[in-house]
């Protein structure tokens, strides 16, 4: 539902890699039930 009540904006990150092919807990744990080899 679509409103005009202001609000507090959270923002959060993510990272995904923390070198080339080596994927962050957090990047796995949100990404895990569409990949394979992860």
């Amino acid at each position: 539902m679509l409103s005009f009540d202001q609000t507090e904006i959270k923002e959060e990150s993510l990272i995904i890699e923390i070198e080339r092919h080596q994927y962050t807990k957090e990047y796995i744990d949100l990404t895990k039930d569409f990949y394979l080899k992860m």
